[in-house]
């Protein structure tokens, strides 16, 4: 038997198969994805108080610590931030998102708009840059991990 007849049957076989195999996994991804409808889904947490950009600026002598992540800038005045891209679906478009770690207060300048929100000192807070606008919730007290 030729080696393209094997790779051939091969294939035949397996594709259908492998097919098959996915599917559950496909449910399960569409299942537990975000709902940019729903914004209970996702991060859990209250919601963080948005205030001015004049509030934002006030009452800080450092500069905010900026960056940018998947076409969303991002600033904190303290803490660190980690950041992933989700999608809301299997299908659906892919959006930043970060948790920052005590950032006190945090901007967020996406799809052309700009928001900014206070956190609160020793506060860990999650947010999400989806194409339907910015959304941020604290989820607890920030905890130094023991390493």
């Amino acid at each position: 038997m030729s080696l393209v007849r094997s790779i051939g049957m091969a294939v035949g076989v397996g594709g259908p198969i492998l097919t098959l195999a996915m599917i559950p996994t496909l449910i399960g991804v569409a299942a537990g994805a975000p709902d940019p409808d729903n914004p209970r889904r996702g991060a859990r947490g209250e919601a963080c108080r948005e205030v001015s950009q004049a509030a934002f600026y006030r009452g800080w002598r450092d500069p905010p610590r900026r960056f940018v992540f998947q076409g969303a800038a991002f600033a904190r005045r303290r803490g660190d931030a980690d950041c992933t891209v989700l999608h809301d679906g299997p299908f659906g478009p892919p959006y930043p998102a970060c948790r920052l770690t005590a950032p006190a207060a945090i901007a967020v300048t996406a799809h052309g708009r700009s928001v900014y929100f206070d956190i609160g000192p020793g506060l860990t807070a999650e947010v999400e840059a989806r194409p339907s606008g910015v959304r941020c919730v604290v989820t607890g007290k920030h905890q130094l991990e023991a390493g």
